[in-house]
C-alpha cells in the first residue's frame, strides 16, 4: 500500500502464530479517511482475485498478501544474510513473533587501527627444559627485518640450565625482559609474561621454533593494512631436531573473516600453532589470563577466544620453522598410544568447554545444545575409543568433516581392532 505513514498491525497467517507487520496508509486526511481509505484499497484488491471464488475469501485473500508482503520481504533478506548471522528465518520468524531479534545479530568487536606503521610489539616466549633451544629461538627474533620489538622470556621453572643459556647469551640488551617462576605450566607462563607486555601487538614464540626473518614484518603489515583484524595466524615449516625440513607445511589451511557468530565454526577454527599467533593488544586484553588447566591447549584457547572477539587474519606462507624432537607435546603426529590420546582428549574437552563458556559471556546465549562439546571432540573420541580397544561410536563418525575423514572412519570401525589401530598409526606417521 502505497504512502508514508507506518503503523503497526499483527495479523494471523498460520495456525496459533501472529505476526507484527508494517502497513503504509494513507498521508492524507485523518483516522477516519485512512481507514476507508484503507478498506477501499483492500476491496480493490480482492476484485482482483478469479470472480469464481466468494468475495468474502478474496478480500481475506487479498488482505493477508498485503499484509505478510513485509514479512516475505525480510525472508528473502534473511536468506540472503543467513551465512552471515547465523539465523535461519524459523528462528527470525520466532524471535519477531516473540517481540525479540535484538540478540541474534553479532558483530566483531570494534578495535582502534595500529597506531602507526610501526607499532611495537611484544613477543612472549615460554620455556620449560628447552635450553639446547632457547636461545637460538630468541635469536630468530633479533635477527628480524622489523625492529619495533621487546621480546618477555618466561621460564617456568626448567630443572636444566635454560635460564643461565639465557642470562649468559642476552644479559644487559634492552630488548628482553626474561625472569623465570616456580612451574605453573605453559599457561600460567604465558599469563605471567603477558603481564610484563607493553607492546601494540602481541606475538608468541614457542621456545624450540625459530621465526624466518621477514616474519615480524609481514604480520605487522597485515595489521595495519586491515585494522578490524584482532588475530593474524601463517603457517609453519615443519622441521626435525637438526632443522632438516620434513616436507609439511602446517596447517594445511586457515580460517579467516568474521567466525564470532558461528560457534561451531569457532570449535572447528583452523589454525596456526602457537609460533604462527599474533594478537591485537585490545583482543588480547580479554583474553587474558588463559586458564592455567589449559597447559596443552593454551594455544587453541586464546585463537578460540580472539575468533569471537574479532575478525581473523592468515597469511598462507610459512613464516616460521615448527620443530620436531622427542620433548614435544603433541607436535604434528597427534597421539598414537592410549595414554597420550587420554590426555588429549580431556585437554580438548577442557578447551571447547572454554570456548562455549566465553561464548555465552560474549553473546549473552548458549554456543549450542549440552552435546555441543562431544560433537566438536568427536575426533578425539574416536582416537581414544580406537586405542582403548572400545567400540567406535557410527554418530560420532557422521560428526567428522570433511568426507573422506568419514570415510577413512568408517573403514576403521569395520577392520578388526589390531589390524585398525595399525592402519591410524601408519596414517598418523604419514602425516608427518
Amino acid at each position: 500500500i502505497p504512502g508514508d505513514i507506518r503503523k503497526n498491525a499483527w495479523f494471523t497467517i498460520a495456525p496459533h502464530r501472529r505476526y507484527r507487520v508494517d502497513l503504509t496508509t494513507s498521508p492524507a486526511g485523518d483516522a477516519g479517511d485512512e481507514i476507508d481509505w484503507l478498506r477501499s484499497s483492500m476491496i480493490a484488491l480482492a476484485n482482483r482475485v478469479p470472480s469464481s471464488e466468494p468475495a468474502r475469501v478474496r478480500l481475506k485473500r487479498a488482505i493477508w498478501w498485503q499484509a505478510t508482503a513485509p514479512l516475505r520481504q525480510a525472508k528473502r533478506y534473511f536468506s540472503r544474510l543467513a551465512w552471515q548471522t547465523g539465523a535461519t528465518i524459523k528462528s527470525v520468524q520466532r524471535e519477531v513473533n516473540q517481540g525479540e531479534g535484538r540478540d541474534w545479530l553479532f558483530a566483531p568487536q570494534p578495535l582502534f587501527p595500529v597506531t602507526s606503521r610501526d607499532p611495537r610489539v611484544s613477543v612472549l616466549v615460554t620455556n620449560y627444559n628447552l635450553g639446547r633451544f632457547v636461545v637460538e629461538a630468541v635469536g630468530s627474533v633479533l635477527s628480524q627485518s622489523y625492529g619495533n620489538f621487546e621480546v618477555v622470556i618466561c621460564d617456568d621453572g626448567s630443572t636444566d640450565d635454560s635460564f643461565a643459556r639465557i642470562n649468559a647469551a642476552f644479559a644487559g640488551d634492552p630488548r628482553l625482559i626474561f625472569f623465570t617462576q616456580p612451574n605453573a605450566g605453559m599457561a600460567g607462563a604465558l599469563n605471567a609474561a603477558f603481564a610484563l607486555a607493553a607492546g601494540e601487538l602481541i606475538a608468541f614464540l614457542d621456545a624450540d621454533d625459530l621465526w624466518l626473518p621477514d616474519r615480524l614484518r609481514r604480520v605487522v603489515d597485515r595489521f595495519v593494512a586491515s585494522p578490524g583484524l584482532g588475530l593474524v595466524s601463517h603457517r609453519l615449516r615443519v622441521v626435525d631436531e637438526t632443522l632438516r625440513p620434513l616436507g609439511t607445511i602446517v596447517p594445511s589451511r586457515l580460517d579467516e573473516g568474521w567466525l564470532g557468530w558461528n560457534a561451531i565454526a569457532v570449535a572447528k577454527l583452523a589454525k596456526a600453532p602457537t609460533t604462527g599467533l599474533t594478537l591485537h593488544r585490545k583482543v588480547a586484553q580479554r583474553i587474558f589470563p588463559v586458564p592455567i588447566e589449559s597447559r596443552g591447549h593454551c594455544d587453541g584457547i586464546i585463537a578460540r577466544r580472539a575468533a569471537v572477539l574479532a575478525m581473523v587474519g592468515a597469511i598462507n606462507e610459512a613464516l616460521a620453522l615448527y620443530r620436531q624432537h622427542s620433548s614435544n607435546l603433541m607436535g604434528v603426529v597427534g597421539p598414537t598410544h592410549r595414554a597420550a590420546a587420554e590426555t588429549e582428549l580431556a585437554t580438548r574437552r577442557f578447551a571447547l568447554a572454554d570456548h562455549a563458556a566465553f561464548f555465552s559471556s560474549v553473546f549473552g546465549r548458549p554456543a549450542g545444545d549440552r552435546y555441543f562439546v562431544q560433537r566438536a571432540t568427536a575426533y578425539d573420541e574416536l582416537v581414544y575409543d580406537l586405542l582403548a580397544g572400545r567400540p567406535l561410536d557410527r554418530r560420532l563418525i557422521g560428526d567428522l568433516e570433511p568426507a573422506r575423514t568419514r570415510s577413512g572412519w568408517h573403514l576403521l570401525a569395520a577392520l578388526p581392532r589390531p589390524a585398525a589401530i595399525a592402519l591410524f598409526r601408519i596414517r598418523q606417521a604419514s602425516r608427518q
